[in-house]
């Protein structure tokens, strides 16, 4: 149960980034979970290698009885859940990495937020080995009642924080992962398990009832507390609550199942997989009229359209890890989203596509195997209800991955490597036979050998310092002279920056600090456009390059009122200077994007206002594009 209380260490994580938020704004409070992340290697770097296993030979543990319905001892070399299988997850989690930090380093086109994402998952992979390795010989039973716990305190913390003020103002905005939908997806399948495990007991412990109801009341103040909109005027429910309906039907569907007859089991899973797969892939095909959708869901919509035309252009390896954000707004469809949210996106919302974006089809491969190395073993004893309240918990997990992503969020990942960490202990605990008790997990024999126990300490060391070294790095805004953080945090940097050189009427200041952030994360979705803004002002001789930024800034994103308008002005402006080429490709650029912006705002549902600006709009540039460029 002492699992139960590791989300608390991340009120003092959050106190630590609101404080350096203080000294340097534009941290994100969520990112504190890293710090648990890399005090989860630190204690597997100190414990982890002595109790690793060493081969399926090893003899159990004295304090592990077999099962009464089985002879042998789940360590026997006929047993599936041999100490080498234990290992397995962990191994191909490495194998995993690998091949991102190959992709990332062969090709990715931007170097943030790539980095600090491999460095949370490296440490995430290495806190869910190391609590897999401690949990070999104990309670296992009371490690999944200690899961549910967590997600509870998750969500609790999430809910004072919301319904306080004072408490967001010590714990920071949407504590403690710094996002509704992140304190969902990272506290709900954790929470969800509890329904499993409270089942068996006729009469359960009274603090373990009561956490979980408060976990469940918190879920309901998260998920679905009224919010306004943007005016101020209409009431609805926020985005967590769209997340927390997946989820509890995949949970609760799964569940219900389990009761039924085993034969009906894997036919039910396949079925239910198949339909959300496939409806989801029917509403990104575009036959479904999504007009009527919130504006949010909306544009997941288009950014997973955008996700899989990215995709169709590297299937194999993908584009690195972080890629997302350079990747999506090159897509046709991401003008619409645009439109939707007017904002970037740093992933693309949905882990499926994620993944293949990250690393192609390799990696997707690669993920695949993960999960049925951790899942399979559940799913041999799926008749105990241990077993089932991790099952249940991971289809919380996968379902949740449909609608957002959690492997890029040091709060989910954090979550996820516990769920990890246990189930890998559970499935290797598992015995031969499906009746009798579970037993804990085998006691395995030291590790022979000083170097490979060196090897192991050392791996865990460097996960966990070079995480901590970005985390501070994060904090202070720069590592050395490169500036790092995630992208958010780099792009609010990049503004102070901008915005305190346009107070001191320094041009070159406002646009080196606009090109340092292309550099680390990509034109994002209006960045080219400032840009060329600013070299327009400038300096005429600057021109063509201006030209050149607002052409690429139209061809991304034709949607964008004041980019057109910039480009209608550097086209009277080549006219004068005699400039012919580039006038010429302005006015082509404009007539193209005239011709794009009624079809994309007949995807989008635009109120009046917007309707009218861009009749406007076409008014204007219909003006200022009649004109025949003059012959040379």
């Amino acid at each position: 149960m002492w699992l139960a209380i590791i989300p608390l260490f991340l009120i003092p994580a959050c106190w630590s980034m609101l404080l350096a938020s203080a000294l340097h704004p534009g941290i994100a409070i969520g990112r504190g979970a890293g710090w648990l992340l890399v005090g989860g290697c630190v204690l597997a770097a100190l414990h982890a290698p002595r109790r690793a296993a060493s081969s399926p030979s090893s003899p159990s543990s004295p304090s592990s009885p077999s099962s009464p319905s089985s002879p042998s001892s789940p360590s026997s070399p006929s047993s599936p859940s041999s100490a080498a299988g234990r290992l397995a997850p962990a191994l191909i989690a490495a194998l995993v990495l690998a091949w991102q930090v190959v992709t990332y380093l062969w090709h990715a086109p931007v170097l943030m937020p790539g980095a600090p994402w491999l460095l949370e998952r490296a440490a995430a992979a290495v806190c869910a080995w190391g609590l897999g390795s401690w949990l070999a010989g104990r309670d296992l039973e009371g490690a999944v009642h200690g899961l549910c716990g967590a997600g509870a305190v998750v969500l609790i913390i999430a809910a004072l924080s919301d319904l306080f003020t004072p408490l967001e103002r010590v714990l920071g905005a949407e504590a403690p992962f710094g996002l509704s939908n992140f304190n969902v997806a990272a506290g709900m399948p954790l929470l969800g398990m509890g329904i499993k495990v409270l089942l068996r007991h006729a009469r359960p412990p009274p603090i373990r009832l009561v956490l979980l109801l408060l976990g469940w009341v918190a879920l309901i103040i998260v998920a679905c507390r009224l919010t306004h909109d943007a005016q101020g005027h209409h009431m609805h429910l926020h985005e967590g609550v769209r997340g927390a309906v997946v989820e509890s039907l995949a949970m609760g569907g799964l569940a219900a199942l389990l009761v039924l007859p085993r034969r009906l089991h894997l036919p039910g899973v396949v079925l239910a997989a198949a339909l959300l797969l496939g409806g989801e892939a029917y509403v990104v095909s575009g036959r479904v009229d999504t007009t009527a959708f919130a504006p949010s869901t909306l544009q997941r919509v288009f950014l997973w359209r955008s996700g899989a035309e990215a995709f169709v252009r590297a299937p194999l390896m993908g584009y690195g890890p972080g890629a997302a954000v350079a990747v999506l707004n090159e897509q046709p469809s991401f003008a619409a989203a645009w439109l939707c949210v007017p904002s970037y996106p740093e992933h693309v919302h949905q882990e499926l596509l994620e993944a293949l974006l990250d690393g192609g089809l390799v990696n997707l491969a690669l993920l695949a195997w993960l999960l049925w190395a951790t899942l399979a073993p559940l799913w041999r004893c799926r008749e105990r209800p241990i077993a089932q309240a991790l099952l249940v918990g991971w289809a919380g997990f996968l379902s949740h991955a449909m609608l957002e992503v959690g492997l890029s969020q040091p709060g989910p990942l954090l979550m996820l490597a516990l769920l990890a960490g246990v189930s890998w202990a559970v499935g290797a605990a598992q015995p031969v036979a499906a009746s009798g008790p579970l037993p804990p997990a085998p006691e395995p024999a030291p590790v022979p050998g000083a170097l490979r126990r060196l090897a192991a300490m050392v791996a865990a060391l460097i996960a966990a310092l070079a995480l901590g070294t970005f985390l501070v790095g994060e904090m202070r805004g720069h590592l050395g002279s490169l500036a790092v953080g995630s992208v958010s945090e780099l792009q609010v940097r990049a503004e102070r920056s901008a915005q305190n050189a346009v107070q001191q009427d320094d041009l070159t200041a406002q646009l080196r600090a606009v090109t340092a952030l292309r550099t680390l994360v990509g034109p994002l979705d209006i960045l080219d456009y400032r840009m060329a803004r600013v070299l327009h002002q400038s300096s005429p001789l600057q021109l063509h390059e201006a030209v050149t930024l607002a052409l690429g800034q139209a061809r991304r994103l034709p949607v964008l009122t004041e980019n057109l308008i910039l480009l209608a002005q550097l086209r009277q402006d080549c006219l004068r200077q005699d400039d012919d080429w580039d006038a010429e490709s302005i006015t082509m650029t404009l007539t193209t994007a005239r011709a794009q912006l009624q079809p994309v705002m007949a995807q989008v549902r635009a109120n009046d206002k917007n309707a009218t600006a861009y009749r406007h709009l076409d008014a204007y540039l219909h003006d200022h594009t009649v004109r025949a460029v003059p012959a040379r």
